[in-house]
């Protein structure tokens, strides 16, 4: 709606006929081009998209990839607390959506740790995502790696910190809100999208519940969550001191 009352075009997964599952933003020179994106977009195919469609050489007015790769857009990313974030994307992914009927798969609340641990580290569902570390899957250069992204925990420290630079340093380029903290969030938003936070209303939100119930974690299995997403929780702590400080300027 804001995008519209500027007369701006959008792409928004679930909207005009594009997938709910897309992760990528047009990557051809011939798609059509659009001002406002929407959704779980990986950071580097998304800047091949703005260089694509909305960088023009200087000289020639042609558009062209150029190398090293700049921000040049403005983004708002929001975060949510990565242990309810986890548990819903699991009941979703591979329990609501499983296209296996009767797959046998439980709710992490019914699971041994062990199986959590293994669970999230190496299961992937239809569209081969699995459910941990979404702040790293969209902003670091290893985000179209399922493999490397989704086990952060357990690959080589130097590539894991590395993603969570990278994570940290683009998403600073945002405005950052947190799902938990939206009236905060509002503040940020009016603060620097001004044309948005009208329709950033807290006392009407819409949401998409899940059809599967959470269930009571025990200490032990919230303890190998944190485990396995570690560096989650790490970019959700980031992530609250970055909406702080964009309140306080």
């Amino acid at each position: 709606m804001a995008a519209h009352n500027i007369n701006r075009t959008i792409y928004i997964p679930c909207l005009q006929e594009i997938h709910c599952e897309t992760y990528y933003t047009p990557q051809m020179s011939t798609s059509t081009a659009a001002v406002v994106y929407g959704g779980h977009f990986y950071y580097m195919p998304f800047q091949r998209t703005m260089l694509l469609h909305h960088h023009e050489d200087e000289k020639n007015g042609l558009r062209v990839l150029v190398n090293p790769l700049k921000h040049d857009f403005t983004c708002l990313t929001v975060f949510r607390e990565p242990l309810d974030r986890i548990q819903s994307c699991w009941n979703f992914r591979f329990i609501q959506t499983n296209p296996i009927k009767n797959s046998g798969m439980r709710e992490l609340s019914n699971m041994t740790v062990e199986e959590i641990r293994s669970g999230l580290l190496h299961g992937r569902y239809q569209y081969g995502e699995g459910c941990l570390n979404e702040p790293m899957r969209i902003f670091s250069d290893i985000g179209i790696n399922e493999d490397l992204v989704n086990e952060l925990a357990t690959i080589d420290p130097a590539i894991a910190e590395l993603a969570m630079s990278q994570t940290i340093e683009r998403s600073g380029t945002c405005v950052v809100a947190i799902l938990e903290r939206c009236e905060d969030s509002k503040i940020a938003i009016a603060k620097y999208l001004p044309f948005l936070a009208e329709f950033y209303a807290c006392d009407s939100q819409y949401v998409n519940e899940g059809k599967v119930g959470k269930g009571e974690l025990s200490e032990e299995q919230i303890g190998v969550i944190k485990d396995v997403g570690k560096f989650e929780f790490l970019a959700y702590e980031q992530a609250n001191l970055m909406l702080d400080e964009q309140m306080s300027n």
